[in-house]
C-alpha cells in the first residue's frame, strides 16, 4: 500500500476524525460512501459538493465554510 497522498483537507479530517475517535472507514460510513470515494475527495482527485462538505463538517464539529475552502486548496 503506498502513501496517502496529503492535502490540507485530508490533514485536517485526519486530526479531527482522530479527535471524535473514527477511522476512515467510519467516516466514510457515517458518510454514505465507500472508503475508496472518500478518498478521492481528501487527496483533491473528486471536488466534493456542497452536502458532503456539510455532512462532513457536522460528523467531524467543523465549520462547513472551512471545509469547503479546504477543498479548493491544493495538494501540498
Amino acid at each position: 500500500m503506498g502513501a496517502r497522498r496529503s492535502t490540507p483537507l485530508s490533514d485536517a479530517v485526519d486530526r479531527k476524525s482522530y479527535i471524535v475517535g473514527l477511522g476512515r472507514k467510519d467516516l466514510a460510513a457515517k458518510l454514505g460512501m465507500s472508503d475508496s470515494q472518500l478518498s478521492l475527495y481528501l487527496t483533491g482527485r473528486c471536488r466534493p459538493t456542497i452536502a458532503i462538505t456539510e455532512r462532513l463538517a457536522e460528523i467531524l464539529e467543523m465549520d462547513p465554510r472551512a471545509v469547503r475552502e479546504l477543498a479548493l486548496k491544493k495538494a501540498m
